[in-house]
């Protein structure tokens, strides 16, 4: 297979769905990313929920639901790409509140966290090797380790 960087086939196929699904009475539009290998027709995929609220000042129905999906396809195609967006309007948008920003390594910390999931979910690290090397630190989870650790962890496993 002819490859472009990152494994990803010459000839691929993207595809991006939407559902609007209903947990405990709220309603979520759940997008999945698709990424489909022509020659061969292995597929990866990636999902992403957004919940709608119920409502928002000057938006009407159907654009509660519009960025409600645009944003779940984001982070769908966030989770198949493995691409940091810790710099997005979404992070920077204060929703006409001063909130507190968070720190810079609790930044780091998610940021790694889902690199590695979205790593583990296509399949590309085996979550046996994350497992391998979190205990080499003396723990069970990655969220137990220590900012040094973690970062340590990252660089072996190839996502700092």
């Amino acid at each position: 297979m002819r490859q472009l960087g990152l494994g990803i086939p010459r000839e691929a196929v993207l595809t991006i769905t939407d559902a609007v699904v209903c947990i405990d009475g709220r309603f979520y539009v759940e997008a999945t990313a698709s990424l489909m290998d022509v020659e061969t027709g292995d597929t990866v995929s990636t999902k992403s929920l957004a919940r709608e609220e119920e409502t928002k000042k000057g938006m009407d129905g159907a654009q509660i639901t519009g960025a409600a999906s645009s944003y779940a396809r984001k982070y769908a195609l966030n989770g198949l790409f493995a691409i940091d967006d810790t710099k997005d309007a979404d992070s920077t948008n204060k929703h006409e509140k001063d909130e507190q920003k968070p720190n810079e390594s609790q930044i780091d910390r998610n940021v790694i966290y889902r690199k590695v999931k979205a790593l583990i979910d296509n399949g590309v690290l085996l979550t046996d090797e994350v497992v391998k090397e979190v205990k080499a630190y003396g723990k069970d989870k990655m969220l137990d380790l220590d900012d040094e650790s973690l970062m340590k962890v990252a660089k072996q496993l190839g996502v700092a």
